[in-house]
């Protein structure tokens, strides 16, 4: 395992990192692959599929159906 690894590992932090989150679930996205690099020297960190506009069409939805149901919990309560 790399240091990388090891210490994402420790955070609790995933190494194939996720396109998209919904309700607190990491999903995959359905595009062509990003790659993250390192600002150091450009090495490859992770790869990982992008999300594509039906991904993000599917986050809104879920997150306007969310606030549907958070706007009607009462403000000391949130």
């Amino acid at each position: 395992m790399s240091a990388l690894s090891d210490t994402l590992s420790r955070l609790g932090v995933a190494t194939k990192p996720h396109a998209v989150w919904i309700g607190g679930e990491g999903i995959p996205g359905s595009d062509s692959p990003l790659t993250g690099r390192s600002p150091i020297d450009g090495s490859t960190l992770t790869t990982f599929p992008a999300a594509s506009v039906g991904d993000v069409s599917h986050v809104l939805n879920s997150a306007s159906d969310a606030f549907r149901t958070w706007r009607d919990v009462p403000a000391p309560q949130r």
